[in-house]
């Protein structure tokens, strides 16, 4: 087993030895994840094109159907990529799941530091390079499969660039903004919202499997159901509770139509305070990773 002072360190030649043992090993099961990515995107993308086509057909003078049609990949990747990374996160650290497997896990030639580092890096750098790469590929095999059904009446939206959601404000942003507008939405906060999702949903899931390895993205989808809604409830009565205080039932009845500055106001401290359940997570799924060892597979895991 790794002694103390080893678990300190971080030697690049034994990270590297590291990483391509666990790719060596779980090489099928990792094309296996690629794989599954990419057919779920086609399929979805497919079958939204197809959808949003009935939905709103395109015509001439219906341009609201066609920006609905051409907002269609985006909008199924962002449905998708919690649902996707909390499961590529929960498989970290398998090895936990057994007795067998810690022994194996604990007594490789790698610092804790280094197999942490490892599956930070597959299991979730990894998983959104990979995120990324199916999506532009679905996307691509979306307009292949649907190409010789385009018509006037089937419109089948050319590529699309996920990575302006984050780096852009151009007019696709702002369309899918406008998308959520009934919900409260501004361009800069929807954009700071999607940056959340992509360091919270890996930092739970991550931590969970370190916690409790068995089943791990059942457990922490039941704890994050739980935790999501103490947030929104805090924010809301934070935001809100100022303003409801000793207000009469002609003042409630006047406030029935929830002020667009406070519905903001109570996003973004939900956001501010999801930031830091990404911090303490990653922090967590660090601390309790360096205090596991051969034996310390509890009731809870």
């Amino acid at each position: 087993m790794s002694t103390s002072v080893s678990n300190q360190i971080f030697d690049w030649g034994r990270f590297t030895a590291a990483l391509r043992k666990e790719a060596v090993e779980n090489k099928r099961q990792l094309l296996l994840i690629v794989v599954s990515i990419f057919l779920f995107f086609t399929v979805f993308m497919v079958i939204g094109n197809i959808i949003s086509n009935s939905m709103a057909p395109m015509t001439a003078g219906d341009p609201e159907g066609q920006q609905l049609i051409d907002l269609m990949p985006a909008i199924i990747v962002m449905m998708c990529y919690s649902f996707i990374v909390m499961i590529v996160a929960s498989l970290a650290f398998r090895n936990l799941t057994s007795k067998t497997g810690r022994v194996a896990l604990f007594t490789s030639p790698a610092s804790m530091t280094e197999k942490f580092t490892v599956n930070l890096v597959i299991y979730v750098i990894g998983a959104f390079v990979a995120f990324l790469v199916c999506a532009h590929l679905a996307d691509l095999a979306r307009i292949a499969i649907l190409a010789p059904f385009k018509s006037k009446t089937f419109y089948v939206p050319g590529p699309m660039n996920f990575l302006s959601i984050l780096t852009s404000s151009s007019a696709d942003i702002m369309t899918i903004t406008d998308f959520f507008e009934d919900s409260g939405y501004t361009a800069s906060n929807f954009k700071l919202m999607t940056i959340l999702a992509i360091f919270l949903g890996p930092a739970m899931y991550f931590m969970g499997s370190v916690l409790w390895p068995r089943w791990a993205v059942v457990k922490t989808f039941a704890a994050q159901q739980v935790l999501n809604s103490v947030v929104n409830v805090l924010a809301g009565l934070i935001v809100a509770s100022p303003i409801l205080i000793g207000a009469s039932w002609d003042k409630l009845d006047k406030l029935s139509n929830i002020d667009g500055t406070k519905l903001m106001d109570a996003i973004s401290l939900g956001n501010y305070i999801s930031y830091a359940i990404a911090l303490v997570c990653w922090y967590g799924a660090w601390y309790l990773f360096k205090r596991k060892d051969v034996v310390s597979l509890k009731w809870w895991s």
